[in-house]
């Protein structure tokens, strides 16, 4: 997958939605949510409210900076370098997401959203090879895992989308973490890391890798990390299929199959091989076999050679 779409998958939960003030600006003052921020001079909030309305991403942005601009003592500042911040990720302009996001830190070290952002991408140069961006993400995800218990619901949000957003900021800060320690060569505490991330997203594509790269390197190697490679090889072939809709095949499982018969209390895997697991028709290409000689494929759809069958 190419690192742009990595980006997109990163960012696009953590930017869903906006801020309070940004769902009531339009509405009058009374209208506006308990605790919401509210704003008194008719001309800044007509201000807002027009950037607010524009559709296209770059507009928006251009918009809400401009406001900015022209209000730098706001009580709506941080929300429209939010909105812009938002902007720029349906834009595609990685560079300038993380320029908000960054300008919201400064105004607001505490402000969640915007240091998961950034811890995002940051974990997208540092997988990349920018090795000089580790210490920042590293420590932007201590702090973001340090104040998480701690961040309470916003005025306005309502308790699903916060519980969202508490998720994905958390997948954020954990798998960041994951690949710090990774990165440090305590494979154990980052395999722990990446465990408890996907525990919270199964189809989490970097953290599948990433777990396993993890166990296959510690010691004894955990042949788990074949399933966790191969799940990973799965995810990406589903969200780049050219077949119609978001996935085109159902994924079978989200955990290794010793995890997961362990915390369902069910056997062991191997499970029996069912007719299923012998042969499996995949709308985006011929038919895929298991090999019955290799238990870690028993449970996955991969393509075999003659010798193999």
């Amino acid at each position: 997958m190419k690192r742009t779409a990595l980006a997109a998958l990163a960012l696009a939960a953590l930017l869903a939605g906006g801020p309070a003030l940004a769902q009531d600006a339009a509405a009058p003052p009374p209208a506006a949510a308990p605790g919401a921020k509210v704003i008194t001079d008719p001309a800044e909030l007509s201000a807002y409210t027009q950037a607010l309305n524009e559709q296209d991403p770059a507009r928006r942005a251009g918009a809400m900076e401009a406001f900015i601009a022209a209000y730098p003592s706001s009580i709506a500042k941080e929300d429209a370098l939010e909105q812009a911040m938002a902007a720029y990720q349906r834009a595609g302009d990685e560079v300038k997401v993380a320029d908000a996001a960054q300008r919201i830190l400064d105004g607001d070290p505490m402000n969640l959203r915007a240091l998961a952002v950034l811890t995002a991408l940051e974990r997208l140069q540092v997988t990349a090879g920018h090795a000089d961006t580790l210490p920042a993400m590293t420590e932007h995800a201590d702090k973001g895992l340090a104040e998480l218990p701690n961040w309470s619901q916003p005025a306005g949000m309502a308790d699903d989308a916060y519980k969202t957003l508490r998720d994905t900021m958390a997948v954020a800060f954990v798998g960041a973490r994951g690949l710090a320690l990774l990165q440090a060569k305590d494979f154990e505490g980052a395999r722990r890391a990446y465990l408890k991330a996907l525990a919270i997203d199964p189809a989490n594509l970097e953290d599948a890798y990433q777990v396993g790269v993890a166990e296959l390197q510690t010691k004894p190697t955990r042949v788990s990390g074949f399933w966790w490679l191969a799940r990973a090889y799965d995810l990406a072939s589903r969200t780049t299929s050219p077949c119609s809709g978001p996935s085109a095949r159902t994924p079978r499982q989200s955990m290794p199959p010793t995890t997961a018969a362990a915390t369902a209390g069910t056997r062991s895997w191997p499970a029996r091989r069912t007719r299923q697991n012998r042969r499996t028709i995949s709308p985006c290409g011929p038919p895929r076999r298991s090999d019955p000689r290799r238990a870690v494929r028993q449970r996955l759809t991969l393509h075999t050679c003659n010798r193999c069958r």
